[in-house]
């Protein structure tokens, strides 16, 4: 997995990889979300978004196993309605620093995702499509982080401080 904070973990204390590779998957979400809304409107915004993160989570050639960042879903979220990547990255950033897993902080803010837009009424006459398909995207973050979630139920998921060492432990516990 080359995800961001697998990237963070191997390269402290230098973690422009990271950075590097959260940008890259934001923008794999956001590009086909933005160019489905500039040809077809929201509609093609949540058309060309849907298959943005399906295509994340399932590559084909990654033989239907994707990364389980968070990244392409904001990306999304951020061609359809930006003010809700703030919201999720303050609700993100809050559960991080009360629990200290990443992944609980991910699996927090995909779930408030549907609920952001529908406070906010995103997406105007089609706010309905709008919020069907972030459940849809959240349901493909809970999806992908499905070993995290077996994880942290039984208290082995890795912490955000934790080291490599220790990470790398666990997976060959496994």
């Amino acid at each position: 997995n080359v995800g961001p904070l697998d990237l963070s973990r191997r390269s402290r204390p230098d973690r422009r990889r990271a950075g590097v590779a959260f940008l890259l998957e934001l923008v794999k979400g956001f590009l086909p979300t933005f160019t489905g809304y500039l040809a077809l409107g929201t509609p093609g915004a949540v058309s060309g978004g849907s298959a943005a993160l399906v295509g994340h989570n399932f590559p084909f050639f990654g033989r239907l196993r994707g990364s389980n960042s968070v990244a392409p879903l904001l990306g999304v979220l951020l061609a359809v309605y930006p003010i809700v990547v703030v919201i999720l990255g303050m609700v993100w950033t809050a559960t991080l620093a009360a629990w200290c897993y990443a992944s609980l902080a991910a699996l927090v803010a995909a779930a408030v995702s549907p609920l952001a837009l529908a406070a906010l009424d995103a997406g105007g006459s089609y706010e309905n499509l709008v919020i069907l398909a972030a459940v849809f995207w959240s349901s493909l973050v809970f999806l992908a982080y499905r070993e995290n979630i077996r994880k942290l139920a039984s208290g082995r998921e890795a912490r955000i401080d934790a080291p490599v060492d220790e990470v790398r432990r666990d997976r060959r516990v496994r």
